[in-house]
Formats: C-alpha cells, structure tokens, sequence
C-alpha cells in the first residue's frame, strides 16, 4: 500500500481543509437556525452572539474534557 507522506505542514491542513470546510459550513448553518429561535424565544438580537459564544465555549470544554478522560483510561488499561 502506498500512503502519501506530507512533506509540510502546509500540505497537512490543505489535506484536511475540505473536511474542516464541509463541517464548519453544517456548523454555520446550524448557527443561523439556532439564530432565529433564540429570536422567536426572545432573546435580544445583541444578546444572541454572547450567548452562541458560551454556548460553543462550554461545548467545547466539554468535548476536550471527554476526550481527556478517555484518553487517560486507554493509558491505564494498556
């Protein structure tokens, strides 16, 4: 099997750009959808860009954490 080896870091991200675009264009999307009920629900249009910012920080930590711990736990169990 022949696997290309990237020869920069350049070439890295390039390799995964189309990826990080497709899921950073679901993500946009589901942003605006999100969007337009925090409106219906009443949340003041300056306030929502706070709130979505929070909302993907908290996200965000909660994902890293996870995979921290199940990083740990495959160190302890090999």
């Amino acid at each position: 099997m022949n696997r290309h080896i990237p020869k920069s870091g350049k070439e890295v991200f390039e390799s995964y750009e189309w990826l990080f675009r497709e899921k950073l264009e679901s993500l946009d999307h589901l942003t605006r959808e999100m969007w337009k009920e925090l409106r219906w629900v009443g949340v003041p249009t300056k306030k929502i860009p706070e709130v979505i910012g929070e909302f993907f920080a908290y996200l965000w930590e909660d994902v890293a954490d996870k995979a921290e711990k199940e990083a740990k736990y495959r160190r302890v169990r090999e």
